[in-house]
């Protein structure tokens, strides 16, 4: 594998060879030295899965790139990354794995591509922080997904006995598919959108309907500027946007 830094990040080019142990997770070929100096992992093309358990425990891995060719994240790939703040999701993704993501407690936002199938159990478990979790409406759905997650914890669905929701899975299931998709969120489904958002989709709307719109909270507090200055596969900011309707209300930009 190549290694050198990119943006300051000592990056990793991984061709998809397995460096981790299924049974014990046991470091192979690099000692745990190595792999705490690892920040960025970029996918090289024609890697078509991620190997269970590959970079499990890469404390200070913050930045995840994924080629178009990878299709499977198998179980426990990513798990106890505790420093992962960014996932660039591969848009032809059709399997996430079992607690593939587990304890990536820097994790905030996932927007997960329309082309997945199916996201195992677990496998954004404890993720303590993450808060938006976006998905396609058909999406499979395994057990406890988001258990101990900030965005859990916003919903009504939330329970300190971790049994209850074993009760409730398919009903969190079902929130979790359909959040956003009610008329009044059109907007947050708007900002969330895996399709890129530009300036012109906001052009239409009378500037005063579109600031109020835009702070609207959806139910777990979360507003549509705030999808738009998450959602990575948006061709514009939070900052951008708020900056291009100032310059609308003072006529520097015309309807």
């Amino acid at each position: 594998m190549k290694f050198e830094v990119v943006n300051g990040l000592e990056t990793v080019f991984y061709d998809g060879r397995q460096l981790c142990t299924e049974d014990s997770f046991t470091p192979i070929e690099f000692d745990k030295e190595e792999r705490d100096s690892w920040e960025q992992i970029i996918v090289l093309n024609d890697v078509s899965f991620i190997p269970a358990a590959t970079f499990y425990r890469c404390r200070n891995l913050k930045r995840v790139v994924f080629a178009r060719s990878v299709k499977r994240i198998e179980g426990y790939a990513f798990c106890r990354c505790d420093s992962l703040v960014e996932v660039v999701w591969s848009q032809n993704i059709e399997y996430i794995g079992e607690y593939s993501f587990l304890c990536c407690t820097s994790l905030i936002s996932v927007f997960i591509p329309p082309s997945c199938l199916e996201v195992d159990d677990g496998a954004f478990c404890d993720c303590e922080k993450l808060e938006i979790f976006q998905v396609p409406p058909t999406i499979r759905l395994g057990e406890e997904v988001i258990l101990g997650t900030k965005l859990l914890l916003m919903s009504s669905f939330y329970t300190v006995n971790r049994h209850c929701h074993e009760l409730v899975t398919s009903k969190i299931n079902a929130w979790i598919r359909n959040q956003n998709n009610e008329g009044k969120f059109k907007l947050h489904r708007l900002c969330s959108s895996y399709n890129p958002t530009s300036k012109k989709i906001f052009e239409a709307s009378k500037i005063e309907d579109l600031l109020f719109a835009l702070q609207v909270e959806n139910d777990i507090g979360v507003t549509p500027m705030r999808y738009l200055d998450a959602n990575p596969h948006s061709c514009i900011s939070e900052m951008e946007l708020a900056t291009h309707l100032i310059m609308k209300m003072i006529g520097l930009i015309s309807d």
